[in-house]
C-alpha cells in the first residue's frame, strides 16, 4: 500500500527511558524550536543527573510524527519535520565509544546503503569503524538525520583522571562531537 507520509528510518539501539508522567518545560519548546529551523550542528541538553535531560529527549522523539507507536493520550507533533534518520544511542547501555561508531556506521551502510569502506579483516569480517569514516560517511549522505546521544556523561571525565571535569575520554567521540559541532543548517 503506498503512502504519501515520508519515512524516517529510526533505529533504537538503546531506547530512552520513557517518562509516564511527563512535565512540559521550557527546554522542551526550545529543542523543537532547534528542530524546526534546521537543526543544524548540535543541540546540547546538560543536566544533573535526575533533571530531566532524557525524559525531554524522549519527547523530542515522540513528538515526530510517524517514529513512535502513537499514544492514545497524546497528540504527536506534525509541526516537527521529519528527519530522514534517526539513531538513538545510549551510553549507559554502551558505555564505550568504539561501539557507537560501529552501530552507527552499520546503521549508515544498511539505511542509506553508504559503501562500507571497512577493509576486511584476517576473518572476513569488517574491522570496527573509527570516528573518521563514520564522519565522512555522514558527510555524504545528503541526509538530514537526527541522532540523539543519551548518557554522554558515561564517557566524559569525572575531573578525577584528566582534571578537566566533562572533558571526552575518546579522541574519536570528540572530534565527532567536535566535527558535528560545526555544521550548521
Amino acid at each position: 500500500m503506498a503512502t504519501d507520509r515520508p519515512v524516517c528510518l529510526a533505529s533504537f539501539v538503546h531506547s530512552l527511558r520513557h517518562v509516564r508522567d511527563w512535565q512540559d518545560r521550557p527546554e522542551f519548546g526550545q529543542a523543537c524550536d532547534w528542530w524546526r529551523v534546521g537543526g543544524g550542528g548540535i543541540l546540547a541538553l546538560v543536566g544533573i543527573s535526575g533533571a530531566g535531560t532524557t525524559a525531554i529527549a524522549d519527547q523530542i522523539v515522540r513528538s515526530l510524527p510517524g517514529v513512535t507507536e502513537a499514544e492514545p493520550h497524546r497528540l504527536q507533533g506534525d509541526t516537527l519535520l521529519l528527519p530522514d534518520g534517526l539513531l538513538d544511542f545510549s551510553f549507559e547501555a554502551a558505555p564505550n565509544p568504539q561501539s557507537f561508531f560501529d552501530i552507527r556506521y552499520d546503521w549508515l551502510v544498511i539505511e542509506f546503503q553508504f559503501i562500507d569502506r571497512r577493509p576486511l579483516a584476517g576473518s572476513g569480517v569488517r574491522t570496527q569503524a573509527s570516528a573518521s569514516p563514520v564522519i565522512n560517511a555522514l558527510r555524504h549522505t545528503g541526509r538530514k538525520l537526527l541522532l540523539v546521544l543519551d548518557e554522554l556523561e558515561k564517557v566524559q571525565d569525572d575531573a578525577s583522571r584528566s582534571g578537566v571535569f566533562g572533558h571526552i575520554e575518546d579522541s574519536g567521540l570528540r572530534a565527532f562531537i567536535t566535527r558535528t559541532a560545526a555544521v550548521r543548517s
